[in-house]
């Protein structure tokens, strides 16, 4: 095996990975947040819109925009639904809901229907009386096209369950269902189960997937500051983070074909007293877009007597739990802004709110690694609300979307290789990076395009070999394969310095007819395997045929396959008729005998290919019958001749 040398072996490499995410998710396009703030993202830029909207309020807003962008609808911390002109949409006015973390959220049903899912307020001051979570319907059919509420208030979890605020959304393995993920709660001590309910075109599941792990999450305490916390997806769906008292935060595998939460993995945590109250409190957590990285954000923090948030990174690539717990980049520790709502949008950016400020904070490059995130802290002014001197604020609360509209897949690397005489060995991009953020490849589906090679065209091995058939350009194929989804890696790989393989002489002839073939441009040759000894052949077929031709170059060491096709024609036609019309010979084909019609005496020869003599016949003048039943299959030559003429005519028999 010879390593990679252009000077010899000439393999032109370009490399694509298809599949690769660009943020074009315009679902998400529209947010209406805060008092009367709003963000308007379009072909890669971002409008701020104060006062747009009539919102007003702390917490959570949910929205839902076409596939091109157009705004359908927005939800006020799910409590009423705005249509497209801003008005309350028809039986929009009250629909449930609450100010909370995770008031409302909108997951799109099918065709013009949107569910509306949202949380009653009565639960977490007189838990276990009133359901939880509930849904609404919009149809954006009606009204015309401006929408309206069809379903109000149908409730999701058992009445007498205690449940938190937080809730998740995230698309099914399937490509078409989704899952909608909540916590419980409870007094006192409170519950470890999560429970993922099945979103479909017709119904929202009544019976959730259970996952008991992680930490305990109780109902509330000092009035909110338990149920406070947010949950989130990652962009793939293949991670869920949140966020417990004490500032606790956990990470978790979540099966997006399952709906199980599994896995779970504490990044950060104050163990022991109820003075954690003092201490800083995790409010919220975002991925990055191609879920490498987790960020938390805290909120109300009293040291000293002063606020002190913060904002931090993980690096989820870094390596074992212990080594992504100490990445834990601090990203903002100062006084000036209290950071709480975090939500990515479609400009593949990562926006935060100020409790107290008039900003968001960004953080530009959020798949970048510690400070190369490039956080501002200033971000983008919310601007003063028209015809007012009221400036537009954040508050606590961004609008929350289902997951995937952010996913941005992480570069993979390239496939290497090692080259000789055609041979190739393949090696498999390290992935070693990728598995906590969903990625793990789980096998692998080689095409090296290269169709004359047969059944060794495709290899399912981590790390093939394959020899290619001849000198040329080929498009190899890598599919990995991961937990529901793949990506394809492709190489354009040319391979020269093979012997340059031809093959000279007829190749279409008549049913048992010889042909002399030449071949040129190795040293040495074999046939379907066996030696030539020199650089010709003689052949004979009986039916269309496929020829293997294997050349080596003593110069180079390199040997050279290449196969071609050898037609086969029965050769049917009644052979000549002279102008005079003299002669006339049927049937050709014939079986037994031929008729032969002259209009002089002939003396006929009949023979072989190879010029054998099978049988001599006088003709008179009219018609004549030769026959000819003794003789094989096969080709023979007729031929009349009288003192004058001397006619050959090619026959068949069948």
């Amino acid at each position: 095996m010879k390593i990679f040398n252009f000077q010899k072996w000439h393999f032109k490499v370009v490399f694509l990975l298809l599949a690769n995410f660009c943020f074009s998710q315009k679902e998400a396009s529209w947010w209406f947040f805060g008092n009367r703030a709003g963000l308007h993202f379009n072909t890669g830029t971002v409008t701020t819109l104060p006062g747009l909207s009539p919102i007003n309020g702390q917490h959570n807003f949910s929205g839902a925009s076409d596939s091109a962008g157009n705004l359908l609808f927005y939800v006020d911390a799910g409590t009423i639904v705005f249509n497209k002109l801003h008005d309350t949409m028809a039986n929009g006015a009250y629909i449930g809901g609450f100010h909370s973390p995770h008031a409302s959220l909108v997951i799109r049903k099918g065709g013009s229907q949107y569910y509306v899912f949202t949380n009653n307020p009565s639960n977490y001051f007189a838990p276990g009386i009133p359901s939880m979570f509930a849904y609404s319907i919009v149809d954006m059919n009606l009204a015309s096209g401006n929408g309206s509420v069809i379903v109000t208030n149908q409730s999701i979890t058992p009445v007498g369950e205690a449940f938190v605020s937080k809730m998740a959304g995230t698309r099914h393995c399937n490509g078409n269902d989704y899952w909608l993920l909540t916590h419980k709660g409870g007094l006192p001590i409170g519950s470890n189960q999560f429970c993922a309910y099945l979103v479909s075109g017709s119904s929202v599941s009544a019976n959730p997937v259970l996952s008991n792990i992680g930490s305990m999450q109780p109902q509330m305490y000092n009035n909110f500051n338990y149920f406070m916390g947010r949950m989130k997806f990652s962009p793939n769906g293949r991670k869920v983070c949140t966020v417990y008292p004490y500032r606790t935060v956990e990470l978790y595998d979540f099966n997006t074909a399952t709906g199980v939460v599994s896995h779970a993995v504490k990044l950060d945590s104050i163990t022991g007293a109820a003075t954690a109250s003092f201490m800083p409190v995790a409010y919220d957590v975002e991925f990055s877009p191609d879920g490498s990285k987790l960020y938390v954000s805290y909120y109300s923090s009293q040291v000293n007597n002063q606020t002190h948030p913060f904002l931090c990174q993980f690096d989820l690539t870094a390596g074992s739990v212990q080594a992504i717990a100490a990445s834990k980049t601090i990203l903002d520790s100062g006084f000036d802004y209290q950071h709480e709502s975090m939500q990515l949008a479609i400009d593949g950016k990562l926006y935060i709110g100020q409790t107290n400020g008039f900003n968001l904070s960004v953080i530009h490059n959020p798949n970048a690694t510690g400070l190369a995130c490039n956080y501002d802290s200033i971000g983008i002014y919310m601007g003063i609300i028209p015809s007012t001197t009221i400036q537009a604020v954040p508050k606590w609360g961004l609008p929350s979307f289902i997951s995937n509209y952010f996913e941005s897949k992480p570069t993979f690397p390239s496939f290497s290789y090692t080259a000789g005489c055609g041979l190739v060995s393949f090696y498999s991009p390290s992935i070693t990076a990728f598995p906590i953020t969903g990625y793990s490849v789980s096998s692998f589906q080689w095409n090296f395009n290269d169709p004359l090679s047969g059944s060794a065209n495709t290899s399912t091995l981590t790390n093939p070999s394959h020899a290619f058939s001849a000198n040329g350009t080929y498009n190899v194929h890598l599919v990995l394969n991961y937990f529901c989804g793949s990506d394809t890696i492709k190489q354009t790989i040319t391979v020269s310095g093979l012997p340059n393989l031809a093959v000279s002489g007829k190749t279409v002839m008549c049913k048992g007819e010889t042909q002399s073939l030449t071949f040129s441009g190795a040293t040495t040759y074999s046939m379907n395997g066996l030696a030539i000894p020199q650089a010709s052949a003689t052949i004979q077929a009986s039916a269309n045929t496929v020829y293997t031709i294997t050349g080596f170059d003593s110069s180079s060491g390199c040997k050279a396959v290449k196969s071609f096709s050898v037609t086969v024609k029965p050769c049917t036609a009644v052979s000549q008729f002279f102008e005079n019309d003299v002669l006339k010979i049927y049937p050709n084909p014939y079986e037994n005998e031929l008729n032969i019609e002259v209009k002089e005496v002939y003396h006929a020869l009949f023979f072989d290919f190879t010029g054998k003599s099978i049988k001599e016949q006088e003709l008179h003048i009219g018609k004549n019958t030769l026959s000819v039943q003794d003789n094989s299959k096969g080709i023979y030559f007729l031929r009349l001749v009288n003192g004058h003429t001397s006619i050959t005519v090619k026959v068949v028999k069948e």
